[in-house]
């Protein structure tokens, strides 16, 4: 029966290390990732970002800028108009509304399910303000294109679904795994020693998180990363992972390593005690028959 009752304790102590570990990067992933607010915020500092500001100019260019009647030797003069006349649009209301759509459309694509995403951005807003330092040196005005809605690329998002259903049980992770480890506690014989498995169990939690979000590049493939605007958001969403777990990982591990500490001090002291109590020596029973007789 001990046997059974220490094994029981050990299977609680994995219970405990798996449901701690996935707990805290999902409950991350819920509050910034599948919360639309979380997730628009945590996005929004890349509206600022030059080399995405640059591709989202020349994308237009290709794509809507392409069906303007701009003769060929002047579309490279106005391709760097545009470009130059990104920096000031960026700052308007209206490019921060058009941001906001193409991110939120984004969000919306990745918690239907859908297994590709296709980012797009629909530039209506601030089609007319990138446009009007072009046609104040063209000789003709330039026709109305249209809906000015620009594809900045796709990647796959199967993966997804399995990371919203860890973050959407994030809490029940948490209650799981505190109580697997006072569980493991409750029947083991040893409790000391199981306590230091536990120890054991959140220092690796700890350096697990470490591990995978700063490895990210040996693990996140180059499909996800290399895409226009995918590529990113992908990077963003891992460096502000990587920043904010760090602090939890680390008084994490801290704690793992004061239940270690508690545990052996607590085994030495058992076992001071036990040798101790062995070396007292009784005195042997009186031999013969006593002294009156």
């Amino acid at each position: 029966m001990t046997i059974v009752r220490e094994i029981g304790a050990v299977l609680l102590v994995l219970i405990s290390f798996v449901a701690t570990t996935v707990s805290v990067p999902a409950a991350w992933v819920r509050d910034r990732i599948v919360d639309r607010d979380g997730f628009l915020s945590l996005t929004s500092p890349l509206a600022h970002d030059l080399d995405l500001q640059k591709d989202l100019a020349n994308e237009a260019m290709n794509q809507v800028g392409a069906g303007l009647p701009i003769p060929a030797g002047l579309r490279s003069t106005v391709q760097d108009t545009i470009l130059s006349q990104v920096g000031v649009v960026t700052e308007t209301e209206a490019y921060g509304h058009m941001w906001t759509g193409t991110m939120g459309d984004m969000h919306d694509q990745l918690t239907s399910g859908a297994t590709t995403v296709t980012v797009h951005a629909d530039l209506t807003p601030v089609w007319d303000a990138l446009l009007a330092p072009v046609q104040s040196f063209l000789p003709f005005d330039l026709p109305d294109v249209g809906p000015t809605v620009v594809t900045l690329g796709t990647f796959n998002a199967g993966w997804f679904e399995v990371l919203e259903a860890c973050a959407v049980n994030a809490t029940l992770l948490t209650v799981v795994g505190v109580a697997a480890g006072l569980g493991a506690l409750a029947i083991s014989n040893v409790r000391l020693r199981t306590l230091v498995l536990l120890g054991i169990a959140v220092v690796l939690s700890a350096l697990t998180w470490i591990a995978v979000l700063y490895s990210n590049s040996l693990w996140v493939p180059d499909s996800l990363t290399g895409s226009t605007v995918g590529g990113p958001v992908v990077q963003r969403v891992l460096d502000s992972a990587a920043h904010d777990v760090f602090v939890p990982a680390v008084m994490c591990a801290l704690t793992g390593l004061g239940l270690i500490i508690v545990a052996v001090t607590g085994m030495s002291i058992v076992a001071a005690r036990r040798a101790s109590a062995r070396q007292q020596v009784v005195a042997p029973a009186p031999i013969g028959y006593p002294e009156r007789w």
